[in-house]
């Protein structure tokens, strides 16, 4: 006999013990029943919540390698700036500009944007599912990176608009050839070849505090990158690392890139 059938007999027979033995009967099967939807959505999401920590500690990583891959070089390129600026304002020792720092001249202008993008917070937070990761620590984390990354980028964008194209405002000071290069598998064949006329730069005060402006702005942009937003991926990493259980050996496996001199 169905429990329903049964339950309507008990009740026109006046037996309630046997209708509140099946009430008890219905509630508890449906109690179990949302208790094993509960779980298996549980479940679900901890699998979705995995995957998606596996894949974002994934791209973390490889957003820091080129970050560091990238500010290494701004480093370079400023040190270089430096040595030219040095010499341009007659601060010795030096007292020849080389090619490479010719060179440095002519891309002065230039700021090298590192792709710190980590897809998988970006489609999170675009589709408003961030909720998805539990940790509140490593949601909120995550969050920090992006408004951070965007923030930094907005002003690295209107430091390198504001920067002067020294070749292009002192193509008598600066001419620009073309050489063999020198890697045999070149796509072209040439590299760029540029002349500095050192002596007119050192009395050309206009040119000068060009490049001034153009070593300040890389400056901001550099020390904002390392100031904010390193720190920001940094701890990111590290809460994803012990999320999922990973440990690098020795130190943090994305190193801070050693900063350069100054004037």
């Amino acid at each position: 006999m169905r429990i329903t059938s049964r339950f309507w007999s008990a009740v026109r027979k006046r037996d309630w013990g046997t209708a509140a033995l099946d009430v008890v009967v219905v509630a508890v099967g449906i109690l179990m029943a949302l208790a094993v939807d509960e779980w298996r959505a549980e479940r679900e999401a901890g699998q979705q919540e995995s995957e998606i920590l596996q894949r974002m500690h994934s791209e973390t990583v490889q957003a820091i390698s080129d970050y560091t891959t990238r500010q290494e070089r701004r480093f370079e390129n400023l040190d270089n700036l430096y040595n030219v600026r040095r010499l341009i304002l007659n601060v010795p020792p030096d007292d020849a500009l080389s090619e490479s720092g010719c060179l440095g001249l002519v891309y002065s202008r230039r700021i090298s944007f590192a792709d710190t993008r980590i897809p998988v917070v970006e489609e999170l937070s675009a589709t408003g599912a961030l909720s998805v990761i539990q940790d509140p620590e490593l949601r909120n984390a995550a969050l920090a990176f992006i408004n951070t990354r965007d923030r930094e980028l907005a002003w690295a964008t209107l430091w390198s608009n504001q920067m002067h194209d020294l070749p292009f405002l002192f193509p008598d000071l600066i001419s620009i050839g073309l050489k063999v290069a020198d890697d045999p598998e070149d796509r072209d064949g040439f590299g760029l070849a540029p002349v500095c006329d050192l002596a007119a730069m050192r009395k050309d005060g206009k040119f000068q505090n060009a490049l001034v402006s153009n070593v300040a702005n890389i400056i901001d942009t550099v020390e904002g990158m390392e100031g904010s937003l390193w720190p920001k991926i940094k701890h990111l990493h590290e809460l994803l690392d012990a999320r999922l259980g990973i440990a690098h050996p020795g130190s943090h496996a994305a190193k801070h890139p050693p900063g350069g001199s100054s004037l």
